[in-house]
């Protein structure tokens, strides 16, 4: 690439940068964003890249979860360049999603364990490091079941590979998490029931539960099935599944006011992240933390 082309894209880049520092000044006046309630933080699944991280702290997230595709690629130094980036923001990772890659098969006929094992070798050395408390196990398309393959094999090899995926995480003090995901995404632990079930199969103590409202939502899985999940949920994502999965504002957008009943009688504690797309970051951002929190105030019974 030559001097001036590089040029060129340094100042765009320090452009739009610049631009979201001006946008991002202030939190509108508007917005009176209530301090945080202790147990029940606020977070964001974000994409791993420092000018992301900027903005969360920014907006006032007390922790972020992070797209594994981000971080597993990247050699030594830029995951350390990485890791100094959170640390020096002062800013929590809390998790890492999408651990498995595309092509790594979890179940049918093609799973290549030395492969896997691999893998999880490298995730959960990076995920130490990161200092994280959880691994979200969301890879649905890595577990759909092949047709023509026997459903009951396939829910016994995901019950295998997270048992060891358990195991590995335990010696790193890390958990996992087995997230029900949409019929879109695969066709096995697509609701409640299913995950809990996986839970129970693989019955170790790194290994429990989370939910994504807006997957629940668009499942019409019924919330009250957490009330058998108890305490095995550890983690919470939410989006408004009524506007393409936007940032969550008001009791008006969705049926959030059941799904926190249910978390208030299972005595849920533990992160809510948004997990959402938004055009307008900087005014959405304080926006939705401030709702979050008057439902996590409602969870303590404050």
């Amino acid at each position: 690439m030559n001097s001036q082309r590089w040029l060129i894209i340094s100042f765009l880049v320090l452009s739009s940068l610049n631009s979201f520092a001006a946008e991002s000044t202030n939190v509108p006046a508007e917005i009176k964003v209530p301090p945080p309630v202790p147990g029940i933080p606020i977070g964001w699944c974000i994409r791993a890249r420092p000018e992301v991280f900027a903005q969360a702290k920014w907006a006032g997230f007390e922790y972020v979860e992070l797209a594994l595709q981000d971080v597993l690629p990247l050699d030594d130094a830029k995951f350390l360049e990485l890791a100094a980036e959170l640390q020096k923001l002062n800013l929590r990772a809390l998790s890492g999603y999408n651990p498995v890659p595309r092509d790594m098969k979890l179940v049918g006929p093609e799973v290549d364990q030395a492969k896997l094992d691999a893998h999880l070798e490298r995730l959960l050395t990076r995920a130490a490091a990161l200092k994280l408390t959880y691994l979200v196990l969301n890879s649905a398309g890595n577990w759909r079941v092949p047709d023509g393959f026997e459903r009951e094999k396939a829910f016994r090899q995901l019950a295998e590979f997270s048992r060891r995926f358990a195991e590995g995480a335990g010696r790193h003090n890390l958990t996992v998490l087995i997230e029900p995901m949409r019929g879109a995404d695969s066709n096995m632990i697509t609701d409640i029931a299913e995950a809990l079930k996986l839970v129970q199969t693989v019955d170790h103590p790194n290994f429990a539960m989370m939910v994504d409202y807006s997957f629940l939502t668009i499942q019409k899985d019924d919330p009250k099935g957490l009330l058998a999940v108890g305490k095995h949920l550890k983690n919470v994502h939410i989006a408004n599944p009524a506007a393409n999965r936007t940032y969550p504002f008001s009791d008006t957008d969705s049926d959030y006011a059941a799904f926190f009943k249910v978390l208030k009688e299972i005595g849920y504690r533990g992160g809510i992240s948004i997990h959402g797309g938004t055009q307008a970051f900087s005014n959405d951002a304080p926006r939705s933390i401030t709702f979050l929190r008057g439902k996590a105030k409602q969870l303590t019974g404050d």
